[in-house]
């Protein structure tokens, strides 16, 4: 007997363009990108609908629901967060939470290759960035001032860079030893997206969704505590 394949909805809603998928395994079966917040408001719902009934067509149940908790915007963080526990909870599934910019270093390293190492820096505002090199799967960004990012971008030497706004890849125009990765959004789409969540799902133990909660907003926002992992 053939084994079923799973169907993930992935939410991820922490930054512009927001990301709305259905995957069969790694096989994205509907993605949509939507931008401005007012926008993800009016096609989430819509979104959740149509999955349902995709899923309602492929004889299969929706067995998870993945949905990246930051960092990001905080109004899209909890619109993405509080979705997921939603529709998870109304299916009798569980959640599994994903960092936002580890998704894309894996986007782009799909489509670069991972050589040299990759670094996404993200804008956190007042004078920090949030940093996550692509190591181990299942990493979380860090959010530290913007001289610390630099300094450890020295200590890293070649790489690549990720950079999520035109204001970082300005400052990083004089690091000879950065390559700044342009439109580096686009690529969190499609199966690059199902791939990361598929060997993501296979390390990390989802949770249920009372658990999840926002890990990363801007700093000067309220940071919602996140449950330990692994018994911590």
């Amino acid at each position: 007997m053939a084994t079923a394949v799973k169907l993930t909805v992935a939410i991820d809603t922490v930054t512009e363009p927001a990301t709305l998928a259905l995957f069969a395994g790694d096989e994205p079966l509907l993605v949509h990108q939507v931008f401005g917040a007012r926008m993800v408001l009016a096609e989430l719902g819509n979104f959740l609908s149509r999955a349902s009934a995709e899923a309602t067509r492929a004889g299969e149940p929706i067995s998870l629901v993945a949905v990246s908790v930051g960092p990001g915007g905080f109004s899209g963080s909890r619109i993405g967060v509080a979705a997921a526990k939603s529709f998870a909870k109304a299916r009798g599934t569980q959640v599994l939470v994903f960092d936002h910019q580890e998704a894309l270093a894996h986007a782009a390293a799909a489509q670069a290759g991972r050589e040299p190492p990759m670094v996404v820096l993200g804008d956190a505002r007042r004078g920090q960035w949030h940093m996550l090199p692509l190591g181990e799967l299942g990493s979380f960004s860090e959010t530290l001032d913007v001289p610390e990012c630099e300094r450890r971008l020295e200590l890293l030497g070649s790489c690549r860079v990720v950079a999520c706004s035109e204001s970082i890849a300005a400052k990083l125009a004089a690091f000879a030893s950065v390559e700044l990765v342009a439109e580096a959004y686009n690529r969190l789409a499609g199966a690059t997206l199902g791939a990361y969540l598929a060997d993501l799902a296979e390390r990390r133990e989802p949770i249920v969704p009372e658990l999840v909660e926002v890990r990363y907003v801007r700093e000067y926002e309220a940071v919602a505590k996140f449950p330990p992992r692994d018994g911590g």
